[in-house]
């Protein structure tokens, strides 16, 4: 199963967690871990190219895990650019967990950010 997590804070996506395989296929030929992990990568390289914030980033392709959190301080323009990027990615893992619901859970949390 493959664990999506989307966290903001005051409306504001600022964290984003996918760890698993979906096991719906072998190693290779898994169209949906392939579709969700193609999804996280965009959204990490779109805040890279697009805004000039540098995210912290874990990955841990053994067990199917990226993590990316952005840093408190941002300008006006980086957010929109950076919340546009969120709420693509988030459409598309919302997809793949409608038709793959059984290999592919989808949590999107209101947080108190530190």
């Amino acid at each position: 199963m493959i664990y999506v997590k989307f966290l903001k804070k005051n409306g504001k996506y600022y964290y984003f967690e996918s760890t698993g395989h979906s096991d719906y296929e072998e190693h290779g030929k898994d169209i949906v871990c392939a579709a969700v992990s193609v999804l996280a990568q965009t959204l990490v390289n779109s805040i890279i190219e697009l805004s000039t914030i540098d995210p912290v980033v874990e990955v841990d392709e053994e067990k199917g895990y990226l993590k990316c959190e952005i840093p408190k301080d941002k300008s006006t323009l980086d957010d929109i650019k950076i919340q546009t990027a969120f709420e693509v990615i988030k459409v598309g893992i919302e997809g793949i967990s409608e038709v793959y619901d059984d290999y592919v859970k989808l949590l999107e949390e209101e947080v108190q950010r530190c």
